[in-house]
């Protein structure tokens, strides 16, 4: 497995895990019952995408790449700050939302500097950046 394809995946693995972080860590302050179900949903979808990457760059022997401790910090930050600002279902709305936004960005500037990438790495960055869009649109009625 060359560098960039490595690189891709262990990016996608790690915006999987954020993105699972930033729910886990809203779910407990959502009551509408459909900003639940979806998000639930996508949770199980980012895990499902998580795990495919982890096992790919295990396939190679390559070690799946941890968040960094300045992005968790920062997520941790965010997540407490606007929830505290905006309590409920609108706040926990919005943290995903800024978060998709920012994984999509993230993954595309990955897969632009990783132009070597094997198609079932990009395979995996493109669901992943859909999935992410697809989330933050559902997310748009409840802000």
């Amino acid at each position: 497995m060359n560098k960039d394809t490595v690189s891709l995946l262990s990016a996608c693995e790690a915006g999987a895990q954020m993105a699972i972080g930033a729910m886990d860590g809203v779910l407990k302050d959502v009551r509408n019952t459909g900003l639940r179900q979806t998000l639930q949903m996508s949770l199980r979808q980012h895990s499902e995408l998580g795990v495919q990457a982890r096992q790919l760059l295990a396939q190679s022997g390559a070690q799946p790449a941890e968040p960094g401790v300045m992005a968790k910090g920062m997520s941790w930050l965010k997540t407490n700050w606007t929830l505290m600002l905006h309590p409920g279902d609108a706040g926990a709305a919005e943290l995903v939302t800024d978060g998709c936004d920012m994984g999509v960005k993230t993954l595309a500037r990955t897969r632009n500097r990783c132009p070597g990438a094997s198609g079932e790495a990009r395979a995996v960055a493109g669901r992943l950046m859909e999935l992410e869009r697809q989330l933050s649109s559902e997310l748009s009625q409840y802000l």
